[in-house]
């Protein structure tokens, strides 16, 4: 008796439950409490787009050095300015050279005739003269060899500098374009997090329409969707500015939007700091940084000036030589001829030891010091970007691979937690936390490649080593 009672009463139990459950399912729609509009998310309406009409140009390390060195406004100036410096530096030999007159000029007399004991005599005179003057002023002191002097280490320091520019720019725009992919990258792991949560969400929908889910998983797995979304419209905010900044680089103009030319990003090994040591690095920096050699130009430049200037102390000496022919008719009759040698000293005590001159020594003198104070400020700064690049490289080296671990041991943990779930023994909020931590762990990872590369970057262009050929031959990434 007792064992039909039991029967009938779980039978009674099911039957009861029934019309909670179709309930349940009639109102199912109401469990979406927050509304999701895929279309409003991301709108692909040209009136929207900032890019509608762009012409898309796909870029990779070869194209951002090459834009770079012949389009960057910064290296084109420089450029300029160094061709200036040139033509200057040629002036400065004019006032090596002697200055020489040369005149010759041709007189026709028309006097008439007259009349002398019944004989006429013609007035009538054509007059031939002739001058040439030759003089050198030289000033004592070397005052004219130092102009030239410091037109030429003018020169060199602007070469420097256009070269320095070249290498500042190439490094910055390189880096630019890392710190873009990264953004980019960014974009493309929130996209693959949000079909990995839509798939949650599917999955968590059909649950609770079987009545094996819950409102507050579906709710939550809403929540981390939204979140995933929100994500990736922060990268593509942050992408718009990385790109401009890398198109304002290039000077490639607003009408382009780039796309990478790779699909991932690999870390690439432009030099090794594990068989080099700091102290390489350094040296290498003293002999290849090209704003060591314009500070040594600017030191030998002020030099040249100061020694330019205490020349007018001394007293300058003219030498001049003086030829000169007057003649009738073209065989010069009635000859007149004069030649005249001089040697003159001009010395303005007035100028040479007054205020002006005593000035512009001291002031040029001052230069000097500060230029060679500039100099070993700069060296010590060399030491200290050189020292913290070297350490970067070897800090992002090691993170790079311990966020591949992560990431390893992130990846095992969601297929376990999505085995649990699906199996009935798991949480939702154990697979929300093992997908936002694969997500993490994934950008970390890619952050961790770029930042390594970046460092890189950053040392090479510490050093004095960064150049167009070896990147490409090390990188490959345009081929």
């Amino acid at each position: 008796m007792i064992k039909y009672i039991k029967k009938y009463f779980f039978v009674f139990l099911i039957l009861l439950s029934l019309p909670i459950l179709a309930n349940e399912s009639e109102n199912i729609n109401d469990l979406a409490l927050i509304p999701i509009n895929y279309s409003e998310v991301i709108r692909k309406d040209s009136k929207f787009n900032e890019d509608f009409g762009k012409e898309e140009f796909e870029i990779g390390i070869k194209e951002v050095l090459n834009f770079a060195e012949k389009q960057n406004l910064d290296i084109l100036s420089s450029y300029y300015e160094a061709e200036a410096s040139k033509g200057a530096y040629w002036s400065s030999f004019g006032s090596l050279l002697p200055s020489m007159t040369l005149q010759s000029s041709r007189e026709d007399f028309q006097g008439g005739e007259i009349i002398t004991f019944a004989q006429p005599v013609s007035l009538d005179r054509i007059t031939y003269r002739h001058m040439s003057m030759i003089s050198y002023r030289m000033p004592l002191g070397g005052k004219t060899f130092f102009r030239v002097l410091a037109g030429k280490n003018d020169y060199d320091y602007n070469l420097a500098q256009y070269s320095s520019t070249s290498q500042k720019v190439i490094a910055q725009a390189l880096m630019d374009y890392f710190s873009w992919y990264k953004d980019m990258a960014e974009i493309m792991l929130a996209e693959q997090s949000i079909k990995e949560t839509e798939e949650q969400l599917k999955a968590i929908t059909a649950r609770v329409k079987s009545g094996f889910g819950t409102k507050l998983e579906l709710m939550q797995t809403q929540s981390l969707l939204l979140e995933r979304q929100n994500t990736k419209l922060e990268a593509q905010k942050k992408e718009k500015l990385s790109q401009k900044t890398l198109i304002n680089d290039l000077n490639l103009g607003p009408n382009f939007r780039l796309k990478p030319k790779i699909s991932e990003m690999s870390p690439l090994l432009f030099l090794d700091t594990e068989e080099n040591i700091l102290d390489d690095f350094i040296e290498e920096a003293y002999n290849n940084r090209p704003d060591l050699l314009a500070l040594d130009q600017e030191i030998k430049y002020n030099k040249n000036l100061y020694r330019q200037v205490r020349s007018d102390l001394l007293p300058n000496v003219s030498l001049s030589a003086y030829y000169r022919r007057i003649g009738q008719e073209k065989n010069y009759k009635e000859l007149d001829e004069s030649t005249q040698n001089m040697i003159s000293i001009d010395w303005d005590l007035m100028k040479s030891f007054g205020p002006e001159t005593i000035g512009a020594i001291k002031s040029y003198k001052d230069k000097v010091k500060q230029s060679e104070t500039n100099r070993d400020k700069q060296i010590n700064e060399i030491e200290r970007t050189v020292s913290e690049a070297f350490y970067n490289v070897r800090l992002f080296k090691e993170q790079m691979e311990v966020d591949h671990k992560k990431i390893l041991a992130a990846e095992e943990a969601y297929r376990l937690a999505d085995v649990r779930m699906k199996s009935g023994f798991g949480l939702n909020l154990d697979l929300i936390k093992a997908q936002t931590d694969l997500t993490k762990a994934r950008f970390d990872y890619t952050n961790s490649i770029i930042e390594y590369n970046k460092a890189q970057i950053r040392l090479l262009y510490e050093s004095g080593l960064i150049n167009s050929k070896d990147i490409l031959e090390i990188s490959m990434w345009g081929e």
